[in-house]
């Protein structure tokens, strides 16, 4: 059975035109056994298809500027932490049903201000995402937020969410407004800020939107 909540979707889902799609070869890849560790090649399209042998993807493996979205093959099981150097540009990335995220910094340092969406194969049973945002779940403890991504204002924390990686807000530079779904029983929002309580019973803050610190 596929381990996913009962939840129906807001946004819509993040389209991609065929014309758009850049397939990139292994030949084009600086390869480590079955280690992305870089593509650098400019390509005259938006969006990067890596192909099948690629299990692991090496720290800033990508330097293409300009790319819109970054689509990974059946076979790739991690990402050791940010794997685009720097692109301004970036807004969806795709995983397929072999990759099994972690809360080690995935996506650290994305440095995509744009990015929008994430989205992963429906057959993946650990890994998966609800309006583009990044959800894992542990099969004893439930499900974990991810990340948020970095172009969002709003965000809303779902009731079925029982733990928060360290980075899921690392990248939300712009996020001005958290609030928690009623029925979550571990956290909930005070003047849009992430909070909950600890065992005393005392609120602690956990998380002030990037879009409000400053202010």
């Amino acid at each position: 059975a596929k381990l996913r909540p009962d939840i129906e979707c807001r946004r819509p889902k993040y389209k991609i035109p065929e014309n758009e799609k850049y397939y990139v070869s292994l030949d084009e890849c600086e390869m480590d056994g079955t280690t992305l560790i870089k593509f650098d090649v400019e390509v005259d399209k938006p969006y990067l298809v890596f192909p099948k042998g690629i299990e692991v993807v090496g720290y800033d493996a990508i330097e293409s500027e300009h790319i819109k979205g970054i689509i990974f093959s059946e076979g790739l099981k991690t990402i050791e932490g940010s794997m685009v150097f720097w692109n301004e540009e970036l807004e969806y990335i795709y995983l397929p049903s072999t990759f099994r995220a972690t809360d080690d910094a995935i996506f650290f340092g994305l440095n995509a201000d744009k990015f929008k969406y994430f989205d992963v194969s429906e057959e993946n049973e650990h890994t998966l995402t609800i309006d583009g945002v990044l959800y894992y779940r542990d099969e004893e403890e439930g499900f974990t937020l991810g990340e948020v991504p970095s172009g969002w204002k709003e965000f809303c924390l779902p009731e079925f969410v029982v733990n928060i990686s360290r980075e899921a807000f690392d990248n939300a530079y712009f996020l001005e407004k958290i609030t928690v779904e009623e029925g979550n029983s571990r956290y909930f929002s005070v003047d849009n800020l992430l909070c909950e309580k600890d065992d005393e019973g005392n609120i602690v803050l956990l998380t002030v939107p990037g879009g409000l610190k400053g202010k």
